[in-house]
């Protein structure tokens, strides 16, 4: 097979995976937590593509990292959700983040979609 038909085909599976996980996920926080995130209707579909489009961003700069500098990079690459998550507002408001870090916040598409819901 191609180097194309190869991306092509770990894209498909990614976004199969992700879309399998993230049903399981929703099922969980509403049996499990009552959350109800039927009452967003068809809102939440442009709030979970942002956030879906982010992580394969992410993933991407994984990737290159990894290309670029090796394994040897691999311990730059596992925090780097953990870097951006108090930055998207993922635990609490933005509101609360002193201003230099909401000035970082609003350059990040998930602190909107986070904001939003």
């Amino acid at each position: 097979i191609t180097v194309v038909e190869y991306v092509i085909g770990l894209v498909i599976i990614s976004i199969g995976t992700s879309i399998i996980g993230l049903i399981v996920m929703l099922l969980l926080a509403t049996t499990l937590f009552g959350l109800s995130f039927l009452s967003y209707g068809i809102l939440l579909v442009p709030f979970l593509a942002v956030l879906f489009m982010f992580g394969i961003a992410l993933g991407v700069l994984g990737s290159a990292i990894m290309l670029r500098f090796g394994p040897a990079a691999e311990w730059f690459i596992w925090p780097l959700p953990a870097l951006v998550s108090p930055f998207a507002g993922v635990f609490y408001p933005i509101s609360v983040l002193p201003e230099w870090m909401q000035q970082v916040s609003y350059l990040l598409p998930p602190s909107y979609v986070f904001e939003g819901i």
